[in-house]
C-alpha cells in the first residue's frame, strides 16, 4: 500500500482533532446534522415503518453481472470478480456475517473490497477494526482480495486489511496474471472526500492497450477514467440511494456522477462501468426499495 499522501493527511489530522466547545460553523453543522437524524429516527420509529426499512436493509441480494470485452486477454475469458463495498461495520447487527455468508455460497476468482469499511465518521474503533480484520482475513481464505479505501475511512483502516492479507491499492496498481497473461486493477483513494484520489498515479508503469480495470469508491470520476483509457469502472459509495421510491427512484444519490450512475450497470464513452449498490447502511440505518447487494461480475471475451 503507498504511504498516506500529503492530502489525505491533512484532512485526517483536521477531522480527528475533538470538537471544542467553541462556536463555529463545524459543530453547528454536527448538531443540525445529528438533530436531523434523530428527529427522522423517532419518526420512522413511532410509525413503524423502521421495522419495514431494517428488514430490507438485511436483504442481501447476489447480483450477477457480465461484461463482454474484445480485448480482454484470453486466459481471463470467464473470470468471476466478487465486488463487495460499503460495509460500514456496525451500523447493522448480522449484516457482516451475512456478507460472508452469502460470498462463501458463491464461487469466484478474486475479489474487490470498494471502501467505507467503517459506520462512523473517520473514526477510530476498535470494535469495528476487529470485525474488518476478521472480515479480511475469512475473504483472504478463498481467494485473493483487494482493496481501497472509501470516504468514511481512516488510512489506518487499510493497514488493519492489509495484515490480514488485503492488497490495498491507494493511488497504485497491480498486475494480476493467469497463465502468461495479465489485466491490470487500478485502485484510487477517496475523492468525495479526501480529494485524494490520482488517476494518472494509478495507472502508471501501464503501457498503452492494456487491459485495466480501475477500483474507485465513488462513481465520480468516471470522465477522467474514460479518457485514461480504462476499461471497465467498478465503484460504490451511492447505496443505489438506500432511500428510494416504490419502483427504485433514489430521492438523494450523493455523487456528482450522472443519476444512470448510480446503480447498476452504465456506460460512458467506451468504458464499462458497474457501480453497487453496497452492503452496508448510514444515517438511519435502513433501506427502503433497495436491497443490499454483493456483486459477481464475470469478464467475457468476445
Amino acid at each position: 500500500m503507498r504511504n498516506i499522501s500529503e492530502k489525505r493527511k491533512r484532512v485526517e489530522t483536521k477531522y480527528s482533532k475533538p470538537l471544542s466547545n467553541k462556536w463555529s460553523w463545524r459543530r453547528v453543522h454536527v448538531w443540525w446534522f445529528n438533530f436531523i437524524l434523530r428527529s427522522l429516527n423517532f419518526l420512522l420509529t413511532v410509525s413503524f415503518l423502521k421495522w419495514f426499512g431494517v428488514r430490507c436493509a438485511l436483504n442481501l441480494k447476489v447480483e450477477e453481472v457480465e461484461f463482454v470485452f474484445c480485448n480482454l486477454p484470453r486466459n481471463f475469458d470467464g473470470v468471476r470478480i466478487l465486488l463487495i463495498t460499503d460495509f460500514h461495520v456496525g451500523a447493522l447487527k448480522g449484516l457482516c456475517e451475512g456478507v460472508l455468508a452469502k460470498a462463501h455460497e458463491n464461487n469466484y476468482d478474486y475479489c474487490i473490497l470498494g471502501g467505507d469499511y467503517i459506520f462512523g465518521w473517520r473514526e477510530e474503533d476498535t470494535e469495528a477494526y476487529r470485525k474488518i480484520s476478521e472480515i479480511g482475513s475469512e475473504l483472504c481464505k478463498k481467494s485473493r482480495v483487494f482493496g481501497i479505501l472509501g470516504n468514511h475511512d481512516l488510512y489506518s483502516a487499510g493497514e488493519t486489511l492489509e495484515r490480514c492479507g488485503v492488497e490495498m491499492l491507494v493511488n497504485e496498481n497491480v498486475c494480476v496474471e493467469k497463465n502468461g497473461e495479465g489485466l491490470y486493477l487500478c485502485g484510487v483513494d477517496d475523492y468525495h472526500y479526501y480529494k485524494a484520489d490520482d488517476l494518472a498515479l494509478a495507472c502508471e508503469g501501464i503501457g498503452d492497450g492494456e487491459f485495466k480495470i480501475i477500483l474507485s469508491h465513488s462513481p465520480c470520476r468516471y470522465k477522467e477514467a474514460s479518457k485514461r483509457g480504462y476499461t471497465l469502472y467498478l465503484a460504490g459509495h451511492t447505496h443505489g440511494g438506500q432511500i428510494c421510491l416504490p419502483g427504485g427512484f433514489a430521492l438523494a444519490t450523493n455523487t456528482v456522477a450522472k443519476r444512470e450512475m448510480i446503480k447498476g450497470k452504465w456506460e460512458y464513452e467506451g468504458m464499462e462501468g458497474y457501480t453497487s449498490r453496497g452492503v452496508g447502511v448510514t444515517g438511519l440505518g435502513v433501506r427502503f426499495f433497495c436491497e443490499p447487494e454483493i456483486t459477481i461480475v464475470t469478464l467475457r471475451r468476445g
